[in-house]
């Protein structure tokens, strides 16, 4: 028995050892296994299939998952996979289809860290493709919904309120509320709506672009604002409803961040339409 006792206290010892060492019985948890980027299988079946916007569609909805999960490596190869898939459309249809490719490289340049660069690769991909005879490249930067590119929501304030929140913040020192109130410029126009537009477009080089800005639904006159330069440019109007921006050249690491409408009536959620415009004349 004295010699039974320390044996088996040493098989305990060593099954214990090898009990800690094993894999555990729970699979560890990861986007792949919860099925985030099922969808991107699809897109390939929806590519072979020729089924275009629906393979846009999955390939948009894995690029905003992967931002979501905090997983940029996968959200760039995803950018890379749409833009290849554009200049696939471009090569693999005669003569060469602008029309279809031309949203998946919009999307290549539009989620780009910099946007000038990339804007310039897929511009440069269809001008080296005569039968293609585009030279005018448009972004859009809405989408029918209202929402943005990025999906960001346009911010609709009733300037009516600024007065009292800013008697607020001079009696108390503190702001009442997060608004545009805490920048508002005497040189602003006075109007009783504002409504915001951010933008997530990036940039790294200094940006030169042409930009459209079109509101429907809006009566009677309005004004439209844009940053940079700063603290704000204003834009050209041209027909009623409708505006440019002309020739912006932002600096280095900055580029268009927010287009304001200021407007007496009421703006709808959907109201602007949003497009950088590059075009491309023979000198």
């Amino acid at each position: 028995m004295p010699r039974t006792l320390p044996l088996l206290l040493a098989l305990a010892l060593a099954a214990g050892a090898v009990w800690l060492h094993l894999p555990g019985t729970t699979p560890q948890v990861t986007p792949f296994t919860r099925g985030t980027f099922a969808v991107l299988p699809e897109a390939e079946q929806a590519l072979k299939a020729g089924n275009t916007g629906e393979a846009l569609n999955h390939l948009r909805t894995a690029y905003g998952r992967a931002i979501f999960e905090g997983r940029p490596g996968i959200a760039e190869r995803i950018r890379t996979r749409t833009g290849l898939a554009g200049l696939q459309l471009l090569d693999n249809t005669a003569p060469p289809d602008a029309v279809t490719a031309w949203p998946f490289l919009e999307a290549f340049a539009l989620w780009s860290d910099d946007f000038d660069r990339d804007a310039g690769g897929v511009e440069t991909a269809c001008l080296s493709r005569p039968a293609l005879r585009k030279t005018r490249f448009e972004y859009h930067i809405t989408r029918p919904d209202g929402s943005t590119f990025w999906a960001g929501q346009p911010l609709l304030e009733w300037t009516g309120l600024w007065p009292f929140w800013l008697t607020w913040m001079e009696t108390t020192t503190k702001p009442l509320a997060s608004g545009l109130y805490l920048e508002k410029s005497v040189s602003w126009p006075v109007a009783s709506y504002a409504l915001v537009v951010p933008l997530d477009l990036r940039n790294r080089t200094p940006l030169s672009i042409q930009g459209e800005i079109a509101a429907s639904g809006i009566a009677g006159s309005a004004q439209c604002l844009f940053t940079p330069p700063s603290p704000f440019g204003k834009a050209e109007p041209g027909a009623p409803g409708h505006w440019q921006i002309k020739g912006l050249l932002a600096q280095r690491g900055a580029t268009l961040s927010r287009i304001l409408l200021f407007t007496d009536t009421l703006p709808g959620p959907r109201c602007l339409s949003i497009t950088l415009v590059r075009d491309y004349r023979p000198l």
